[in-house]
């Protein structure tokens, strides 16, 4: 509980410090989408505000739920849903922001799911903390649109989940798992 906690105060004072850093002269604040996840049940909202010509802050929330008829089959379980809060510092290559540019990113998040157990019995809860280093491209389509196309990884550490273990009767929980997490995606980006 305490990592959870020191965790969620780190993103917040993260935030002050960023907001708080703000310059006046560079008020480019996007809304942020994730169409693609939507199509899977996932719901991923996010603001972006560069204090910086070429330094931005990322916060996102998302929303999730997923049943069985949207899960890979190899994925042994049932439905679930949950909520996370992802935070992201990104560096831009360059200060021209009227043409395409390459970003990295540091990405935090903290999510919470509920899950029904594969063989439809007795549901559990778990925290998932994740800590990213990503790389894509800024493309610009007008001043107001932007897509970004990324990609990273970095590292998840989950409160209880099924073992990556290979198993052959039937899965099995475990507690405190880490293992590498791998990032590919795309977002919008509105003025």
């Amino acid at each position: 509980m305490k990592i959870k906690v020191f965790l969620c105060i780190v993103i917040i004072m993260f935030n002050s410090v960023i907001w708080a850093q703000t310059n006046n002269e560079n008020k480019n604040n996007y809304l942020v989408v994730y169409p693609i996840e939507a199509l899977v049940g996932h719901l991923r909202i996010g603001f972006e505000k560069e204090f910086k010509p070429n330094k931005s802050f990322l916060l996102e929330g998302q929303y999730y739920l997923t049943d069985d008829r949207l899960e890979n089959y190899l994925i042994p379980r049932k439905n679930y849903f949950g909520i996370a809060l992802k935070s992201e510092m990104r560096f831009y290559d360059n200060n021209v922001k009227n043409k395409n540019r390459i970003f990295m990113g540091i990405n935090l998040m903290i999510k919470r799911n509920e899950n029904m157990r594969f063989d439809a019995t007795n549901g559990y809860s778990n925290f998932v903390f994740s800590l990213n280093f990503k790389k894509g491209i800024e493309c610009f389509i007008n001043e107001n649109f932007k897509l970004d196309l990324y990609y990273g990884v970095g590292i998840r550490y989950k409160t209880l989940g099924i073992s990556p273990l290979i198993y052959f009767d039937e899965p099995k929980l475990a507690n405190k798992l880490v293992y590498p997490n791998i990032l590919l995606g795309l977002n919008l980006k509105f003025k």
